[in-house]
């Protein structure tokens, strides 16, 4: 058939839709093959899944969405004893990277709809943003500057996604944004890092 419709080497993108007994599919267009298109707007395609079977299907995007990071451990220090290497507040940014999911598609015999499971990982770059408080603990000099500043976070991150939910595990770098840090004993140091979020689109 696809043959006849004069299509050899191609990837079909679809949409899927639970409704009843069935999973019904609506091709999206393939570009410049206008009779493909036409057969699949007056045709119906479903799948017809037995009760208790598991149906998964793959799927990727590229994606961007908004992560906050709130718990933080840094690798490595400065000053000669590291202490305090665990920093609790919260760094808010975004993040881009690609998606790779599943949805999975089940029919249990007792009950009329299905049950729908979207889960996934990603890999991101993030940059984000958070407020840096500089004390006697966590500088190098104490006659240095005493209070609060803002800095800005760079790194990569791997997530795991359920629904609309996501864990992350991240590791980068904090960049304060004023000289007033440059005693700040994790300056230039790598962090890993603990957080949530969830994909904008």
């Amino acid at each position: 058939m696809a043959k006849k419709l004069g299509v050899t080497n191609y990837t079909l993108t679809a949409a899927i839709k639970p409704d009843g007994d069935y999973l019904l599919v609506y091709f999206y267009p393939l570009k410049g093959n206008e009779q493909a298109n036409k057969f699949f707007k007056n045709n119906d395609f479903a799948i017809a899944l037995k009760p208790r079977y598991n149906l998964a299907i793959d799927y990727s995007h590229k994606q961007v969405g908004i992560m906050t990071l709130p718990v933080k451990i840094f690798l490595g220090s400065r000053a000669s004893e590291n202490v305090n290497n665990i920093s609790t507040g919260v760094t808010a940014g975004l993040y881009a990277g690609y998606f790779l999911g599943w949805t999975n598609y089940v029919k249990l015999p007792a009950e009329e709809d299905y049950r729908v499971y979207n889960h996934g990982v990603s890999f991101n770059v993030f940059f984000g943003i958070n407020k840096l408080e500089l004390t006697d603990v966590n500088s190098l000099n104490t006659n240095s500057f005493r209070g609060s500043i803002a800095s800005s976070s760079i790194g990569l991150s791997v997530g795991w996604h359920y629904k609309l939910f996501t864990l992350f595990l991240a590791s980068g770098f904090d960049i304060p944004l004023s000289d007033q840090a440059d005693d700040w004993v994790f300056k230039g140091q790598p962090w890993l890092g603990f957080g949530a979020g969830f994909e904008i689109f």
